[in-house]
């Protein structure tokens, strides 16, 4: 079964390297097209690109549309940008750097505006899940970190039409987050705070505190860091609730979680999936009790980790 699994695995990647090379993706993801269309564009044999459309069909790539021709999907311009990490990635093993370093302010303030509506788009069912294992919350306050496409605070509101959200993000980010949640008509429940989380004026105490998706940015020491800021903004008998992809022990990682640190070493300096015992062992330390893990999708090992707060607890 292994070799078989690799088999297949190394012949979907030579597929889609090939439907990014030939202009496959770069074309589906400009207007509908048919395969003959598609074929004469990118200089193909109609043979050839009807295989090549099976393949991207089959990974969620391109949609068919009900007149014969195809659209290519967010999760096409998500392989074109692993694409371009492929690229780098023996230069990457060999020296333990990455070329470009998303965990930096400058970096991530170019890179994620573009990023954020294809991110927010990914996690709608994971943010839905988290969203009803969160339940009801009346007129909570809440806080996204490092808001994006804010897919979890948008989870929350659509379910909960009186809390009041601030979103938080880097200025050049923030910008699509106001327009994200606008197309969404959520606007007039939100506020937006534009500034490097570890730094700005979080402006209050929160009901409820989101870190989605972050702390895989960092190392160890860091998120402790932000932990323990986010501490000081949780009101009294408040949550934290931090998603992101964690293996449940620290032994032998499934594939959805090694691929995935293979990708954080392409794209930051010291990004791990960190597991399950981290957030155990950073929330604890840092004052959280009744820690709860919720798996919000098997298939990549994201989980929600939800942490209670007392601030009556000067043990803490």
């Amino acid at each position: 079964m292994s070799l078989t699994l690799a088999h297949e695995s190394l012949t979907a990647a030579a597929a889609l390297r090939a439907a990014v090379d030939l202009g496959f993706v770069d074309r589906l993801l400009a207007e509908p097209v048919t395969p003959a269309d598609l074929a004469v564009a990118c200089g193909t044999s109609q043979r050839g690109t009807r295989a090549l459309l099976a393949v991207l069909e089959a990974y969620g790539l391109v949609d068919p549309c009900e007149d014969g021709r195809f659209l290519g999907t967010r999760g096409a311009s998500v392989l074109r940008a692993t694409i371009a990490w492929n690229d780098e990635l023996a230069e990457v093993v060999r020296t333990g750097q990455p070329l470009r370093d998303w965990d930096t302010v400058a970096v991530a303030g170019s890179i994620y505006p573009e990023l954020a509506s294809v991110l927010g788009q990914v996690f709608v069912a994971a943010a839905a899940r988290a969203a009803d294992h969160l339940g009801p919350l009346g007129a909570a306050r809440v806080l996204d970190v490092a808001a994006g496409g804010a897919p979890w605070s948008l989870g929350l509101a659509e379910r909960n039409p009186e809390i009041e959200v601030t979103a938080v993000d880097l200025p050049a980010v923030i910008a699509r987050t106001r327009r994200i949640v606008t197309e969404r008509g959520a606007v007039g429940r939100y506020r937006f705070l534009a500034g490097d989380v570890f730094t700005v004026d979080l402006a209050g105490t929160y009901d409820v505190v989101v870190v989605g998706n972050l702390c895989h940015l960092f190392d160890a020491r860091t998120n402790l860091r932000l932990l323990r800021r986010l501490r000081e903004v949780v009101a009294p008998h408040g949550r934290l609730a931090v998603v992101d992809v964690m293996s449940v022990t620290d032994g032998r990682r499934p594939r959805a979680v090694a691929v995935y640190e293979m990708g954080l070493i392409v794209r930051t300096r010291r990004g791990a999936a960190h597991p399950f015992t981290a957030y155990v062992d950073w929330l604890t330390s840092s004052g959280y009790r009744g820690l709860q893990r919720v798996e919000l999708d098997a298939s990549t090992c994201l989980s929600l980790v939800v942490a209670e707060l007392d601030h009556h607890d000067e043990g803490c």
